[in-house]
């Protein structure tokens, strides 16, 4: 069922504000929402590091630990990055609010938009452009249903009785003069990234597709599919970090010129998109039976479980903007694109891993993955922060955090990430 909120990407983009829609979300929500009257805003609480490491909780939720009870996803309908991007999670219901009570009313998740804003909630500062982005997006929300600045609360603010919470980590009276100006027109916001460079070429975002984005992709040194999606996205984010651009995973005019610069310069490419190292970082036949023998072969395309729709996926899970569902492939089709998907997945992997010691079980697991869950879910991940520390068990028992679709654990994904667990352990560090 498609639920109501589905006018949340489309109001965030009209006020110039970066988003990526998670897939499914369309469909998710614990049921459907009532009429909107404002935005509670909240605090991830989660990690240190990373542009929006709580995203997997938002949806799923997480389990019990020694010092917190468990929490059932759905947790919001909005994540906000440190980057200042909002991941559009659900267009239902979501347990965010809890009991509580603003401008009269009770209902808080039938009647509010839950907002997380990814911080620590220790001390952490709020960085600029995610500030602007908060108040920015809320105004936007507030501005769609015909509300004002009053209805946009902290949680803090509307949970009963006061002080069960304390997020967010904002003065919510100074945060909602702020909405209160941007509605009114008054206030003075940061400038929006412009939607062409001096030459006329246009930034390009998550979405985007056709031939600048096969141009992006063939620079950056991954698989021209001309799509702009989420490994797409990563990639870019971890080519700005490397050229000492904002990592927003957004091509706009200074992410532009810095890829002209490689375009001229044959050589450098090699320096942004290492090439699968051959023997301990090349994708063994261990990491290649355990994507085959969860992807199964589909020789026609079918849809995505969680949409119903798009992404339409074929052969061994492959997907992309020449794949709808229409697509149908011969065997030898299938096989030779999971050959060309898994290189690139392999690279992507590489970059991420940076010069984390590595073993070839260990990569291969990781890499099975990416495949998988995605190579954005590897990047914002504590499985991969865990691993890049040493920390190779811990990081084993992350595996297990990521059994879950639409909310549900899903005995398929509990048998993946066991045996992918598996493999990871059974690497040594030489």
């Amino acid at each position: 069922m498609v639920y109501s909120l589905t006018w949340l990407p489309d109001v965030l983009e009209a006020a110039g504000l970066k988003v990526a829609e998670c897939t499914g979300w369309r469909t998710r929500g614990r049921g459907d929402v009532g009429t909107i009257r404002g935005v509670i805003c909240h605090h991830t609480a989660g990690a240190q590091q990373g542009v929006m490491p709580s995203l997997n909780t938002l949806i799923n939720g997480r389990a019990a630990t020694a010092q917190t009870k468990p929490l059932t996803g759905l947790l919001a309908q909005l994540g906000l990055a440190r980057d200042g991007t909002y991941f559009v999670v659900a267009a239902g219901r979501a347990n965010h609010a809890g009991a509580g009570r603003w401008q009269g009313i009770e209902s808080g998740n039938t009647s509010f938009i839950g907002i997380e804003a990814e911080n620590t909630g220790i001390n952490e500062p709020w960085t600029e452009v995610q500030l602007d982005a908060y108040c920015r997006g809320v105004a936007a929300i507030l501005k769609h249903i015909g509300a004002s600045e009053n209805m946009v609360c902290g949680h803090k603010e509307f949970a009963l009785p006061q002080g069960r919470k304390v997020d967010p980590t904002l003065d919510m009276d100074t945060f909602r003069e702020k909405v209160g100006q941007i509605l009114r027109g008054k206030a003075q916001l940061r400038p929006s990234i412009p939607s062409s460079d001096s030459s006329g070429r246009a930034t390009l975002r998550r979405g985007a597709k056709g031939e600048l984005v096969r141009q992006v992709q063939f620079t950056i040194g991954i698989t021209k599919d001309g799509y702009f999606g989420p490994n797409t996205e990563a990639t870019v984010r971890e080519f700005q970090r490397h050229h000492a651009l904002v990592p927003d995973g957004i091509v706009g005019p200074k992410t532009w010129s810095e890829l002209l610069k490689i375009s001229a310069t044959p050589t450098a490419q090699s320096k942004t998109a290492p090439a699968v190292i051959e023997g301990k970082f090349k994708p063994d036949q261990a990491c290649i039976d355990l994507i085959k023998k969860y992807e199964s072969c589909k020789l026609t395309a079918y849809p995505d479980p969680g949409s119903g729709g798009e992404p339409w996926t074929i052969g061994w899970g492959s997907t992309g903007p020449d794949i709808n569902k229409e697509t149908k492939w011969t065997q030898e089709e299938c096989d030779q694109r999971f050959d060309s998907d898994l290189i690139h997945y392999g690279n992507q992997v590489v970059a991420l891993l940076g010069s984390a010691e590595t073993s070839a079980a260990q990569f291969g697991a990781l890499t099975s993955f990416a495949y998988n869950a995605g190579l954005h879910a590897l990047e914002e991940s504590t499985l991969l922060r865990k691993h890049k520390a040493g920390n190779f068990e811990g990081a084993a028992e992350e595996f297990a955090r990521w059994i879950y679709g639409s909310g549900k654990k899903l005995p398929g994904l509990i048998r993946r990430r066991e045996e992918e667990a598996s493999l990871y352990r059974s690497g040594k560090i030489e």
